[in-house]
């Protein structure tokens, strides 16, 4: 006998239980999820800047105060990407215009990426080596730079006939005196060491190491050794900046093609130098403040002043913000659609 009403009935039960079901389901699997809202990073402290690089919006806090310790505090946390560094040494100083010391050392550097929580984190911004104003003396250290837990040592000085601070996050260039300072090889690595003297006795001496390379080597007779190169980085306004770069060795023999060694990446302060007599000597110039970089090396002038470090937080604008999670309910012969007005989905008859 042919029951044909009942079993298409039957079957059109089936497929709405299976509908059901499938609905129930999917309502216990999203109510065991936890509406979570993925928050952006939040901070407050220092000079904030907002930029658009690569088509990412950045919001960047900058530290360069070295008065006192001061703090970021960050209402929500996540990841973040930092650049810190320390103080710039200063250059070393002799007793006359044909002896010659080394360039200032760049503070360490070090850079990453790391996750900070909802809190406050100290920072200190090292000072850079004040200038070497004793003869026969080496350059003055830069200071530490610090964000919570990371801390840049300061660069060492420039030798001279003493050579006390002359290791560093990057190390003071060498002198007929005394070898070149050290860098903090790591790891992580902070910097390189200074570059040698050469030539005859108290001629030429070497440039300050840099976060990018070691200091330059004086150069014959003539030439007094560039500081060792920085490395760039765009976290302070989307632009590519150095940063540690080595002060330049003292130089020159009072002839023709004599010169002090040149500041690393243009940010560490060029060395004395003595030239041919119608043209003058060139005085040293100080490390660039706000890069932590070396100050050129002296002769019976001054050893230049290093350059003060900086801090920099940086972070992705914004945030992904999680969409509000659909909402299913089940009801005999209603359906919910997600966020949706109630159809009615009545059995067919």
């Amino acid at each position: 006998m042919d029951d044909g009403p009942h079993r298409h009935c039957d079957h059109r039960h089936e497929v709405l239980q299976v509908t059901r079901r499938a609905c129930i389901a999917l309502a216990l699997a999203l109510c065991c999820l936890t509406a979570q809202q993925a928050l952006a990073v939040a901070a407050t402290g220092g000079t904030v800047t907002n930029y658009t690089l690569g088509g990412t919006n950045y919001t960047a806090h900058i530290f360069t105060s070295t008065a006192a310790a001061t703090s970021i505090v960050f209402s929500a946390g996540g990841d973040v990407e930092y650049l810190v560094v320390g103080g710039g040494g200063s250059g070393g100083k002799v007793n006359a215009r044909e002896n010659h010391a080394g360039g200032g050392g760049a503070g360490g550097l070090l850079s990453g990426t790391t996750n900070v929580a909802a809190q406050s984190y100290t920072i200190i911004v090292g000072k850079g080596g004040a200038a070497q104003g004793t003869s026969n003396t080496g350059g003055n250290p830069g200071s530490n730079s610090v964000l919570g837990s990371i801390s840049t040592t300061g660069g060492g000085g420039g030798t001279s006939v003493s050579a006390t601070f002359k290791n560093g996050g990057s190390g003071g260039g060498a002198s007929s005196w005394n070898t070149f300072g050290t860098g903090v090889a790591g790891p992580p690595r902070q910097g390189y060491n200074g570059g040698t003297f050469s030539g005859p006795a108290a001629k030429n001496a070497g440039g300050g190491g840099g976060a990018g390379g070691l200091g330059g080597n004086g150069n014959g007779v003539k030439v007094g050794g560039a500081g060792g190169i920085g490395i760039q980085y765009a976290f302070r306004s989307g632009t590519n900046e150095f940063y540690a770069g080595g002060g330049g060795g003292a130089g020159g023999d009072g002839t023709a093609g004599s010169s002090g060694g040149a500041g690393g990446s243009g940010v560490g302060g060029n060395g004395f130098a003595l030239l041919f007599p119608s043209a003058g000597n060139t005085s040293p110039t100080v490390g660039a403040n706000g890069t932590g970089s070396g100050g050129g090396g002296g002769a019976n002038v001054n050893g230049e002043a290093g350059g003060s470090g900086i801090v920099i937080v940086r972070y992705v604008s914004g945030g992904a913000v999680a969409a509000t999670p659909a909402r299913y309910f089940y009801r005999p012969n209603l359906i919910m659609r997600p966020n949706a007005a109630i159809k009615n989905q009545e059995s067919p008859q």
